[in-house]
């Protein structure tokens, strides 16, 4: 139990001077990145198999979003649906997403286009054999089977 409470506190020693020189090496990006980076891999050994897998996959979700929002920031103007979508494939290494979403709109499965409010309220159903318009939300795709 004396060693455990020994190590918990040099523990607390060494991450509070760590922090402390951290905060030093703000204005030196680059060195602070390799030093968060250095002790991130000595943590990352000290994990099992199942908790070095979810690490791995929650560090590549962070580092995707700091990406994606990078990016986005960076755009300048306005942000088009196309490029936020190659932005969010290429953030998160989705070489197949963006074939996908291209497909989905060419099929009708993609997002829906934007449609002015209608004031009326929804008409009844035309009966059986009317040449009359139907109104809605248009042809539904075929189902895939």
């Amino acid at each position: 139990m004396r060693d455990l409470t020994k190590s918990i506190a040099s523990f607390s020693w060494a991450m509070s001077l760590f922090g402390m020189q951290q905060m030093a090496q703000m204005l030196r990006p680059g060195e602070m990145a390799e030093s968060l980076d250095s002790v991130t891999r000595a943590t990352e050994t000290q994990l099992g198999d199942m908790l070095k897998s979810a690490f791995r996959v929650g560090d590549q979700v962070q580092k995707g979003v700091v990406d994606i929002t990078f990016s986005l920031l960076s755009l300048g103007g306005g942000v088009s649906p196309d490029r936020w979508a190659q932005t969010v494939t290429d953030a998160l290494g989705c070489s197949g997403c963006a074939g996908r979403s291209a497909q989905a709109q060419e099929t009708g499965w993609g997002p829906m286009p934007h449609r002015e409010a209608s004031t009326q309220p929804p008409s009844e159903p035309s009966p059986a054999g009317s040449t009359a318009q139907a109104t809605g939300w248009g042809p539904v795709p075929a189902s895939r089977g």
